[in-house]
């Protein structure tokens, strides 16, 4: 998301809470369930300029798994709880859905949209020139 990246720490890899400074991306401790992987984000910074403003006291929990379109098209799925005691009434859930990109790749993130979409019409185009 806008370049950023996030790490989620699984087994061996997980550290002591009280060994994590709170941040922008938080701390994200990830375990299997199954074939979904479940994702607990912790320790993030109080934040008013967000798709979700929330307190430092916010726990996001997400689950990620798998599926497959009718047409065959793989879809990745994440179902997300955000609890903020401090901030909101209840808990806030949303699902995220993404699927391949039909170029293979992912274009860094810069906020010139107009020019991101011609580049991606002249991409398309050369791709359809080497079919």
């Amino acid at each position: 998301w806008q370049s950023e990246t996030r790490r989620v720490f699984l087994g061996d890899r997980i550290e002591s809470p009280n060994a994590i400074f709170p941040s922008r991306q938080g701390y994200s401790v990830g375990h299997w369930e199954g074939d979904v992987l479940v994702v607990e984000t912790t320790h993030l910074q109080e934040m008013v300029d967000s798709r979700f403003p929330h307190s430092a006291e916010t726990t996001f929990t997400e689950r990620f798994s798998l599926t497959v379109d009718p047409d065959g098209t793989p879809r990745l799925v994440a179902d997300t709880v955000m609890v903020d005691p401090l901030w909101h009434e209840a808990p806030l859930s949303y699902r995220l859905e993404w699927t391949p990109s039909p170029l293979g790749w992912m274009q860094p993130y810069e906020c010139m949209e107009e020019r991101w979409l011609e580049r991606l019409d002249e991409l398309s185009d050369n791709a359809e020139l080497q079919d």
